[in-house]
């Protein structure tokens, strides 16, 4: 039944961008976000450069309050979430010469673009450790119409933006790309990693909202998503508390995507922060003295900032049957795995102070290849020079 209904909304996709493509050709581009990182930075690229550009941000409703202070005049912001919006999305689309995308969006599979429009494939993620789109180990239980779908969407991409030739492996895996596809202008939501005053204001904004954690070991602890909804993360928030102590804070950001709540305790004395979407997770980076994730593409970003991760993943073996990941994984990651509180306790203490690993560098340039903090501005110039 699931296909049946997707079938049918993408048949009146279909119809809807077929009518509207009847018009020429404008000189505009047209964004879909499901995260606004990588948008944000081609944004303001794209208006310093030209501040007449008509440009149509197609966005989640989650973050659609980090676009309004753009000028109305420039952008025109749609929600993806909501069907009213649904007609002007198809004509904005359908009569732009340029479409970048950050995630997979069903719709493109039914939108037949006319010759030389470009539709630019930009990602959210800098790297990959767990494994997506063909390559994805829940594509077993998928119906055969679904595989196709994903295909189809995947062959609309004419490019693909990269910040290192290993990401545009895994592309070629995960999408079935071929080599000529790729820009290799370096992931726009890296830029902010070489511009030290926004570095610099993130933690002032950080500490502004929460002063009594200034001068303490702060440690950011960001799991990736998971699917099931009853899934319990293993970590024994107790210990920890009495382990570190009140010299440290633990920041937790979860994935936005998630619909778990860690059990952290009711203590007036906690150590635990819960942070919400008041900060995005590389709003923080810049604040942690260490980072904790598992299965994440944080780290690509992270290590740009040379402070030391540990992986704590208890659940590898259950996520690898599950998700699948790119490598072996205790060689890949920059960092120790740990799996249990104690262990993921005493490096956290051991952590500081201590030079990162050869490895994390060589990790570092491999990923950041093409990312040196001008991959927004390349990509404004990209864009403009198609339109």
């Amino acid at each position: 039944m699931s296909d049946a209904i997707k079938s049918i909304y993408l048949v009146i996709i279909y119809l809807l961008f077929s009518f509207y493509k009847l018009r020429p050709l404008q000189k505009s581009a047209v964004f879909y976000a499901s995260f606004e990182q990588n948008t944000i930075y081609i944004l303001d690229e794209l208006l310093r450069r030209n501040p007449d550009i008509r440009v149509t941000v197609i966005c989640k409703d989650s973050i659609r309050d980090k676009f309004n202070h753009y000028p109305e005049e420039s952008i025109t912001l749609l929600s993806l979430n909501r069907q009213t919006d649904l007609l002007r999305r198809m004509y904005h689309t359908a009569v732009s010469k340029v479409v970048i995308v950050d995630n997979y969006y069903a719709e493109l599979s039914a939108m037949n673009f006319k010759k030389g429009v470009e539709c630019i494939q930009i990602w959210h993620a800098n790297g990959a450790i767990k494994s997506f789109g063909l390559e994805d180990r829940g594509n077993i239980d998928r119906t055969q119409v679904a595989i196709r779908r994903f295909k189809s969407v995947y062959k609309h991409f004419t490019k693909i933006v990269v910040g290192s030739d290993e990401m545009a492996e895994v592309f070629k895996r995960a999408f079935g790309a071929a080599d000529e596809v790729f820009l290799k202008t370096g992931v726009p939501r890296t830029d902010l990693f070489f511009d030290t005053p926004v570095l610099k204001s993130h933690r002032r904004e950080f500490f502004r909202k929460y002063p009594t954690l200034e001068g303490k070991k702060l440690v950011l602890y960001t799991p990736t998503f998971r699917d099931a909804d009853d899934h319990r993360y293993d970590i024994d928030f107790v210990s920890i508390q009495q382990q570190l102590g009140q010299d440290y804070a633990f920041i937790i950001k979860m994935h936005p995507a998630t619909k778990q709540i860690l059990n952290i305790p009711d203590d007036p004395d906690s150590i635990f922060i819960t942070v919400d979407r008041t900060f995005e997770v590389n709003e923080l980076l810049p604040v942690a003295d260490v980072l904790i994730t598992d299965y994440s593409s944080i780290p690509f970003e992270f290590c740009l900032l040379e402070k030391p991760m540990i992986f704590f993943a208890y659940d590898l073996e259950e996520y690898i049957q599950d998700r699948g990941i790119w490598s072996d994984y205790a060689e890949f990651v920059p960092g120790p795995v740990v799996k249990t509180t104690d262990a993921l306790v005493r490096e956290i203490q051991s952590s500081h102070g201590k030079p990162v690993d050869p490895s994390y560098q060589t990790f570092c340039e491999k990923w950041n290849k093409y990312s040196s903090g001008e991959a927004g501005s390349k990509l404004a110039d990209y864009i403009l020079n198609k339109i």
